[in-house]
């Protein structure tokens, strides 16, 4: 999308504006023959701009031999600014070129026929599993495409991953630690993600080539990490795939097109587009104003002036096409925060970069003098062209957004006036657009974890009745730590560290470790900004281990067995601060044994027992169509103790549990790291 920020930007409109004259207004008919340059038209004007109900008659007064000309109406006899109109052309498609001339025949010669029928979008709605040649994720996929739900699953290896799943699985070939592999087209449609990648463990001993050993979950191995380690899994590959994925699966707070965020502003490129393009002497502008919005900060201010002489009757600000379209398909309308005048006004959306073309429509009414949030769902949007509904114009596609206009207009549709129509000036100011995703929320992304995540830090806990991951945390690299954002106050002492030894000015490499460890306050960033300086942190550490000073070996030494502690925003963390709705699953032992068996749910990291991967790939699919799942975190095991083997008649199986009454028991904010910070309590 293009953006800028401005001050003022007013009346404009574009060289496409020339495909819109024709025969519905002498006025742009004669001014299109006489007063053009050549180079000014994209082709011939197919087709009217604007529909009048009554013609104009125009006479011209020009006492030189010039392009400028005053061209009158009979109604109200007056002027109509041809200066302003030609500084509408300029603002939308800039000064004259031969090149842009050359580039729109070639490009009309190789579009498709007007009367081929416009191509449909790919599937939409797909679930994308990740790690779908594990244990719980190719359940997943086998029960999503039971339920006849759109599948799509990315693996590393394309050979086992068809074996597996089948020849004809909707595959993509990629790895989430390297995030070259991750390609934008791979995600298109992809609207919810089940991700059960995990670090691949499996006993010392060996394992068959199915790991039997390791997925029977009953009889402990001795284990070790076999694969990419859990910093590569669960913090590189994490931070890779939410990248990745954001985009195509929504944010819970929607993603903002025009106004403030993050002490930002995002601007886009408004220009003016009022009746003086059919004759008409409206007039209005678009400014930022610093200090309007509701609470102070910057918004935007359509303002100006609409008359209905010389048969006008409206004016509207819109955004140059954007150079990239927009893709908001994950979203189900947009959102303006505005301070309403007791009007109604109009939201144009455009799919196409053709001026003269169908813009799906939805007006709005405003409260006089109130700040208001007005969402306008895509399904209301209707197709409208000058002022008529089309209804044979295709479904809207929030995929390929390619301009926004804002209009208030005399005129409503199908030749019904707006009720609240006045003329003379008005001012709307909008302070926001951005998309919504329409309550009630539901979980895009979830992931399956493990219970235990919390508890290798947390005081007095008694590891001999823990379960081997909690055990052998350090043994397998911190598996369980990089699943978890954890040790704020181990990341502190470290800090400290940092900078006492910065003020000693011991060792440049170690200045510059200063200065990402020291100076920054690592804990307060946003997400995208701790992943880049967990690297540069890592970077760091090890450049000192190699310092000509023995102090900073030394403390190279202790940082790295702070390291793991220290790098907030790994794991669940990620998803968490990701903005993305999310449901964290974290089983207790995954077994082999059938689903079925009765269950219990907890939250804040207590439990410990078994459950099967088939129960689990069943709530994570649970999960994506519940709203009381959304952005909970919560662990799950079968009431089956360890030494009792659960079975299930296969001619009279239990029937599918309704996971809903699990789901509405789950508390908001309880992780288990808040006992982190509490008195040691035995577990």
């Amino acid at each position: 999308m293009e953006c800028f920020n401005s001050s003022k930007l007013s009346s404009p409109c574009t060289s496409s504006i020339l495909n819109l004259q024709g025969s519905s207004s002498l006025v742009c008919n004669k001014f299109y023959k006489n007063s053009v340059h050549p180079w000014l038209l994209s082709s011939p004007p197919p087709k009217p701009f604007l529909q009048l109900d009554d013609r104009l008659q125009y006479r011209q007064k020009s006492a030189h031999k010039t392009y400028r000309r005053a061209i009158l109406a009979e109604a109200g006899n007056q002027g109509w600014d041809l200066g302003r109109f030609l500084k509408t052309l300029y603002f939308f498609n800039g000064p004259p070129s031969p090149a842009k001339f050359v580039e729109f025949v070639i490009e009309k010669l190789s579009s498709p026929s007007p009367s081929e029928p416009k191509k449909s979008m790919g599937s939409s709605d797909i679930v994308l599993v990740v790690g779908a040649t594990g244990g719980v994720g190719r359940r997943v996929v086998d029960v999503l495409l039971k339920k006849g739900l759109p599948v799509r699953v990315l693996a590393r290896n394309e050979e086992k991953a068809r074996k597996m799943l089948g020849p004809d699985i909707d595959l993509i070939i990629g790895d989430i630690t390297k995030e070259s592999t991750l390609l934008p087209e791979y995600f298109k449609g992809v609207r919810k993600v089940i991700n059960a990648a995990s670090v691949i463990v499996g006993p010392k001993e060996g394992d068959t080539p199915e790991r039997a050993k390791y997925s029977q979950g009953i009889k402990f191995f001795e284990p070790e990490i076999k694969g990419d380690s859990p910093e590569m899994v669960e913090f590189v590959g994490m931070r890779n795939l939410i990248n990745a994925v954001k985009g195509s699966v929504g944010l819970r707070n929607g993603k903002l097109i025009f106004g403030c965020e993050d002490n930002g502003f995002r601007d886009l490129a408004w220009g003016a587009l009022d009746d003086v393009v059919m004759g008409g002497v409206s007039e209005s502008t678009f400014l930022i104003d610093t200090t309007g919005g509701e609470k102070g900060e910057p918004t935007g201010l359509f303002k100006g002036t609409v008359s209905t002489t010389n048969n006008g009757g409206f004016t509207s600000i819109r955004t140059r096409n954007f150079s990239v379209p927009e893709d908001l398909s994950a979203y189900d309308g947009l959102e303006l925060h505005l301070k309403g005048d007791g009007r109604r006004y109009k939201l144009i959306v455009r799919t196409s970069r053709d001026w003269d073309t169908v813009g799906y429509t939805a007006s709005f009414d405003t409260t006089e003098g109130q700040w208001q949030s007005i969402r306008l769902p895509f399904s209301s949007f209707i197709p409208v062209l000058r002022a008529r509904t089309v209804s044979d114009a295709p479904p809207f596609d929030p995929s390929s957004i390619v301009s926004l206009q804002l209009m208030f207009s005399k005129f409503e549709y199908d030749g019904k006036l707006n009720p609240t129509f006045v003329e003379g000036p008005f001012q709307l100011p909008v302070s926001s657009i951005r998309t919504f995703i329409k309550d009630p929320v539901t979980p895009r992304f979830v992931h399956v974890s493990s219970a235990g995540v919390t508890r290798p830090d947390r005081p007095g806990l008694d590891l001999s009745k823990q379960p081997p991951a909690v055990r052998l945390n350090k043994e397998l690299d911190f598996i369980l730590t990089f699943k978890l954002k954890v040790g704020h106050h181990l990341y502190t002492g470290c800090l400290h560290i940092c900078r006492f030894y910065s003020l000693k000015k011991l060792d440049s490499l170690f200045d510059i470790m200063a200065l990402h460890l020291g100076v920054l306050d690592f804990c307060n960033l946003n997400w995208e900004l701790k992943h880049q300086r967990f690297s540069e942190m890592v970077d760091g550490i090890k450049s000192l281990s190699h310092s000509k000073h023995l102090v900073g070996r030394l403390y190279a030494q202790v940082a790295f067995l702070l390291l793991p502690a220290a790098a907030a925003g790994l794991g669940e963390d990620l998803i968490r601060e990701s903005g993305i709705p999310f449901a964290i699953v974290r089983p207790c032992a995954l077994t082999e044994e059938p689903a079925g068996a009765d269950l219990i749910f907890d939250q804040g990291d207590n439990i410990t027992g078994k459950i099967s991967r088939e129960e689990v790939a069943r709530i994570c699919i649970a999960a994506l169509e519940s709203p009381y799942a959304c952005d909970k975190t919560f662990e799950v095991k079968s009431v089956i103790p360890f030494s009792e083997p659960f079975t299930v008649d296969l001619e009279n199986p239990p029937q599918e549990k309704d996971y809903e009454m699990y789901f509405k028991d789950l508390k908001d904010g309880i992780t288990g790291k808040e006992l982190l910070e509490q008195s040691p309590v035995p577990v």
